[in-house]
């Protein structure tokens, strides 16, 4: 159900104001890859991305809205994005996953049944939800330093019941150079593990038989978010099509790797 908007809390965006963007003219990118980031997630069956939605603010929604106070102009378009309570910025990585960073040796099923510390259902969780991260990194967050900064995870929250939540997707998609942000980083990541939800791995070979992986995803988000369709002209939206099928496919064959592969050199 479509509902006015009935007012903005401007406290709830001092903290962090970039939760809530606001872009205008015809290069509005970061805007885009929010939406696309969660519709992706939310087609791999993954619900670690807070929702957003893109709204024009001449729609009648926004009516009795002040614009002049939020620097808007008329026809701006929004990103809205749920707000997360009872959050935590401290996302800090599992020993494991550094200790398989150091070593060279990827997490694997021997390496927890042979781990005391991964006894608990929460350890596991969170082993788990890092896989999934780090599945998502190489998927759209290529290149992204800031995610894992100092071996801890950046641009993430952590809600009090363990759950953790990909944020600040701006930077995930539709660069002026996509291939650049393929670093050593990035697959160093990827490497560490080989522990993955079976549901997404499934997810991600179904992705990978289309012609075009990037051109389904996007015409799946079009379907819900009519407004990304003006994006469609933009000259980097070929480009990104080709560095996010690439990146499927490096994906792809370190899972492969991991089925077939007793010892990852």
């Amino acid at each position: 159900m479509r509902q006015q908007i009935d007012s903005l809390d401007d406290r709830k965006f001092e903290p962090k104001p970039h939760l809530f963007i606001n872009l205008t003219g015809g290069i509005y990118l970061l805007l885009i890859a929010e939406s696309f980031a969660f519709y992706l997630s939310r087609l791999l069956g993954m619900d670690m991305v807070p929702e957003v939605v893109i709204s024009n603010i001449s729609s009648p929604l926004w009516k009795g809205t002040d614009f002049i106070k939020l620097g808007w102009r008329e026809h701006d378009l929004v990103a809205i994005m749920r707000w997360l309570h009872e959050t935590s910025h401290k996302v800090f990585m599992p020993s494991v996953i550094k200790d398989a960073v150091t070593s060279g040796k990827p997490v694997n099923s021997d390496v927890v049944y042979n781990t005391n510390t991964l006894r608990s259902k929460t350890s596991i969780s969170e082993l788990i939800q890092w896989g999934t991260m780090i599945i998502l990194l190489k998927k759209y967050r290529i290149g992204d330093g800031n995610r894992f900064l100092n071996r801890n995870a950046h641009k993430t929250l952590m809600s009090s019941n363990g759950k953790i939540w990909l944020i600040d997707n701006e930077s995930a998609f539709f660069h002026k150079d996509p291939q650049s942000y393929f670093t050593s980083l990035n697959r160093e990541m990827l490497r560490t593990m080989c522990i993955f939800q079976s549901f997404l791995v499934t997810n991600l070979i179904k992705l990978s038989k289309h012609p075009s992986a990037f051109h389904h995803v996007w015409k799946y988000a079009i379907t819900f978010e009519p407004l990304l369709v003006t994006f469609e002209k933009n000259i980097y939206f070929n480009l990104s099509a080709i560095s996010f099928n690439n990146r499927l496919d490096e994906t792809i064959e370190w899972i492969n790797r991991c089925k077939f592969s007793s010892t990852l050199k």
